[in-house]
């Protein structure tokens, strides 16, 4: 599994340039999806919008699982072979996952967000804005791997670094 994630954000790093782009920014939740749908309007110029949708859908219903904390609602969109690497380094799979989605939020706004859509992988940057209850705000730089699995687009690889 983990040969097929490195091998899948190689080739998206090797074709950053020439994919489909879009970028989106946003200040708060209501801007958050106006300017991810901006984004996604940009993707239909270039054909290949298919995926982008899909993931800027995917993005806007992890906040959501995040702010409700019904990780149930997420779950669809987690591969089975998820793998998310922790702002520590830890790697963890889409149990653990799932797991700390349960563990309330308070507010959750994606910013900087760009979307390449590379036919059956999309690759996304953002910048997660995010307070969990009770404790302050935090900002982690994020890059995703989404994946297409017989029309389900599913999030399968994650990394995320603390923006201090």
């Amino acid at each position: 599994m983990r040969k097929i994630v490195q091998s899948a954000i190689a080739a998206a790093l090797i074709l950053w340039p020439v994919a489909a782009t879009a970028t989106a920014s946003a200040s708060d939740g209501e801007a958050n999806a106006r300017d991810t749908a901006t984004a996604v309007d940009a993707m239909s110029h270039t054909g290949e919008r298919t995926g982008a949708i899909a993931v800027t859908a995917g993005l806007a219903r992890i906040r959501e699982a995040a702010l409700q904390s019904p990780s149930e609602m997420a779950a669809p969109l987690f591969d089975p072979d998820m793998a998310l690497i922790s702002q520590s380094g830890k790697l963890y799979g889409k149990e653990a996952a799932l797991f700390d989605l349960q563990n309330g939020f308070d507010a959750w706004c994606n910013t900087d967000v760009v979307i390449r859509d590379l036919g059956d992988h999309v690759v996304v940057t953002l910048i997660n804005n995010r307070t969990r209850t009770g404790m302050k705000p935090a900002r982690f730089r994020v890059l995703q791997l989404w994946r297409n699995v017989e029309g389900n687009w599913l999030l399968s690889a994650q990394s995320s670094a603390a923006i201090r």
